[in-house]
């Protein structure tokens, strides 16, 4: 039996679509796409909506998002360290 391999976590730039190195008007436009995307979705998806709300949230905000790619580099350096002890 074959061990189930970790999914990694995706980011507020994979829910909205975007590169980390995206621009602000590009954060804005992924978010009205995705947005208009999700909303003609049947069943709609409110934990997605919510998801995605709070990527626009973040990634529009010039401080969130310093905060946030800090923390993102953080967990990764974390699972770099981690995957070398191995």
């Amino acid at each position: 039996m074959m061990a189930a391999m970790a999914v990694p976590k995706q980011t507020l730039y994979d829910i909205l679509g975007v590169a980390r190195d995206a621009l602000p008007i590009d954060v804005g436009l992924a978010y009205e796409r995705r947005l208009a995307q999700m909303q003609r979705a049947v069943p709609q998806d409110p934990s997605a909506l919510a998801l995605l709300h709070e990527a626009h949230e973040v990634l529009a905000d010039p401080a969130r998002r310093a905060a946030y790619d800090a923390s993102l580099i953080t967990a990764s350096e974390k699972a770099a360290a981690k995957e070398q002890a191995h």
